[in-house]
């Protein structure tokens, strides 16, 4: 009887599975593209043009040519090739982000313009194109999308150095969170199936209400929308474990997606480890893992504090006990840790100190150098998978080992938290080469030792000159401003702004760098300056309006801000700025109308919200008024004026349940606040 119930369980097993087996194939031939290949299961993205577009030139016999598009220069580098690939050709694709793109340079000095001029070297038989699509900002799931794009340019091999963006902008996961494991796993693997996706198309046809919570994915923008880019920043950012276990998880889908696609369309492909700075670049945020008490806060604080101050005066042991007695109450403060790293590197202390640096980088609030987790998932999938994989940060460490008699990593290999040494890009494509030669990519007609990689490399850099190094000096303020590391930014910014004297987004730097010092003069002049050179550049006019604003020269400072929305009609902090100047003049509804611009312009502008939100609420329009703080709480939760807002709205409505609850959601996300904690004091009054 077992054997044969054990029987019938098997025939219906194998049965299920040939069944399945046939329509996967049946639908492979048709073509069928099922949700794994169309869809990114957490996100949707807006329409955006594809990266290349056809360009006709008569004056070349070969024919027309893929060039990038004007409107992506801004993420991209300039690239082109011909529609129809050379004969004996080789063209590979390099995928990632801005330090795959070169940055702080550009691509004459990335590892994709290395690896070209050493393939072309080792292998003078072949026509080897080497086409860097590294994006500004781009993060594993745009470079799926970039990914679908490319394979129709006839590519032959793609490399893909990703992970350091993935926390770079905002979005969701709110399915993912709730589900267990075992069914996120179940649902990732069904998703694969081509059969289980044509079933689930015919089933969200019948059913209306599932087909619209289907579509109802955080949608992207077209191009990077960065989170520090926005109003708030940095104070987005907050420790949230659940919400990095599923960025981890959805990073894990797109490598194994990206492997997918390469591998249908048989195509070679290479994974980079991403590795960072780790000793010479500090934690971007830092928060306690818990809530501590006020005098908890008081003994850390002076703890930390008394360790910086040995730490200035290469104290380190001393600087160790006071850390060590701040870690004892809070040990999860990634700035904390960092010092404490910097302490055992002070004490010769190379193991502890890279343990340190290690977790410090790890327990950044604002995750943007890939962490271990990303470092091991990425060796994980190309294990697991078969993929060619570059051990970069091995490699890095083993170096430092011979070299400096430590792991660690830093501005030895750095410019700056991620992006690599113009040496270091000439290092990972000479480790590509190795890499390909051993796996059977490529084929040397030549010995590696002959090739006169020196003279080839002093031949390219030769026709760049010291402007290159000044976009450099530009660049690297521009991502230090951009992380609010104003002190680590000041000197770039001030050799760029004299490394181009004719560039109007070099003077104007130094010009916020002014204000920022609080030299309103000099930043003054500077910006006239910037005007000098481009009198159509819509920042220095918008810079300008905030001096005269400071000096109370408000109609000087609406005239500049004018003149700001101007050139740029969708200056979002201009408008703003108006707003703000407008409604000091008491003009109420042209205040309103400027702050509906900026929210126009930038629908995440919280502060532009907010002070709408408060304008509706003086002229009793409470119905605005809710609008506009439920839009920004829905944007920020934690920011903690739109819940006070709320509560004097509810309590003038004599709404006091709700007018509490609002006051105490306040009090939650920034506990001790005045304001809130007055008028909960208030509402307590009413009840007895």
């Amino acid at each position: 009887m077992k054997r044969q119930t054990a029987f019938k369980l098997t025939t219906v097993f194998l049965f299920s599975f040939l069944t399945i087996a046939l329509f996967e194939g049946i639908l492979n031939i048709i073509g069928f593209k099922g949700t794994y290949e169309k869809e990114d299961p957490f996100l949707g993205f807006h329409k955006s043009y594809p990266l290349f577009e056809l360009k006709t030139q008569p004056d070349l016999t070969d024919g027309v040519k893929y060039v990038t598009r004007r409107s992506k220069l801004h993420y991209f580098n300039h690239q082109e090739f011909f529609a129809e690939k050379k004969p004996n050709g080789l063209r590979i694709f390099t995928f990632g982000g801005s330090t795959t793109y070169g940055r702080p340079y550009n691509g004459k000095t990335s590892f994709s313009r290395w690896l070209e001029i050493n393939l072309q070297a080792l292998d003078p038989s072949r026509n080897y194109e080497v086409i860097n699509v590294g994006g500004v900002s781009y993060a594993s799931y745009r470079i799926v999308k970039l990914m679908q794009e490319i394979v129709q340019y006839d590519p032959d091999m793609f490399i893909v150095y990703t992970g350091h963006n993935e926390f770079l902008e905002e979005r969701t996961y709110t399915g993912i969170k709730e589900e267990a494991p075992l069914i996120t796993w179940l649902r990732s693997t069904f998703n694969r199936l081509k059969t289980y996706s044509l079933l689930r198309t015919f089933w969200l046809n019948i059913k209306e209400k599932e087909r619209i919570e289907a579509e109802e994915r955080f949608q992207m923008t077209g191009e990077v929308q960065a989170i520090l880019d926005q109003s708030f920043g940095l104070n987005w950012y907050h420790k949230d474990k659940e919400y990095a276990k599923a960025v981890l998880y959805h990073f894990r889908i797109n490598l194994e997606k990206i492997i997918d696609i390469a591998r249908y369309h048989n195509i070679q492909i290479i994974f980079i480890v991403p590795p960072s700075n780790e000793k010479d670049f500090s934690p971007f945020k830092s928060e306690f893992d818990q809530e501590l008490e006020s005098a908890e806060k008081t003994v850390w604080e002076g703890n930390y504090c008394a360790g910086l101050n040995y730490l200035k005066n290469a104290r380190y042991a001393e600087a160790l006990v006071a850390f060590r007695a701040a870690a004892h109450i809070d040990s999860m403060h990634a700035e904390l840790r960092y010092r404490i790293g910097e302490c055992f590197y002070g004490l010769d202390q190379y193991q502890a100190a890279k343990t340190a640096f290690v977790m410090a980088r790890d327990l950044d609030v604002v995750p943007l150098r890939a962490t271990s987790q990303i470092q091991s998932i990425v060796r994980e999938v190309c294990s697991q998978r078969g993929v060619p994989l570059l051990e970069l940060v091995q490699i890095l460490e083993k170096r430092n080992r011979q070299l400096y008699g430590y792991t660690i990593l830093g501005d030895e290999t750095f410019l700056d938290h991620d992006h690599l040494t113009i040496e270091t890009h000439q290092l990972v494509s000479e480790l590509l080469v190795k890499l390909m030669s051993e796996n059977g990519m490529v084929k040397a007609t030549r010995a590696w030792d002959e090739i006169p990689r020196d003279s080839l490399y002093n031949s390219s850099m030769a026709s760049i000159d010291s402007s290159y190094y000044g976009q450099r000096e530009l660049n690297l303020a521009k991502v230090l401003g951009w992380a609010g590391k104003i002190d680590e930014a000041a000197p770039f910014i001030e050799r760029a702004a004299r490394s181009l004297p004719n560039d109007p987004d070099a003077q104007h730097g130094l010009g916020l760098l002014y204000i920022m010092q609080d030299k309103f003069e000099e930043a003054r002049e500077v910006f006239h300056r910037a005007l000098d050179i481009d009198s159509t550049y819509a920042a220095a006019y918008n810079s300008l309006g905030t001096i005269y604003d400071r000096y109370d020269d408000l109609d000087q400072a609406l005239y500049y801000y004018y003149q700001a929305v101007k050139y740029n009609p969708s200056n979002d902090e201009a408008y703003f700025n108006i707003g703000g100047i407008l409604y000091e003049k008491g003009q109420i509804q042209e205040a309103i109308n400027a702050y509906i611009k900026a929210v126009d312009s930038n629908p995440r502008h919280i502060y532009a919200l907010n002070d709408l939100g408060a304008t509706y609420m003086e002229l009793n329009n409470t119905v605005k008024a809710v609008e506009a703080f439920e839009r920004i709480i829905s944007i920020e939760p934690k920011y903690h004026h739109a819940y006070n807002n709320l509560g004097m709205i509810y309590f003038k409505e004599e709404d006091y349940l709700k007018s509490r609850q609002m006051f105490q959601r306040s009090l939650e996300v920034k506990p001790g606040n005045e304001f809130a904690l007055h008028w909960m004091n208030i509402l307590n009054s009413q009840t007895k």
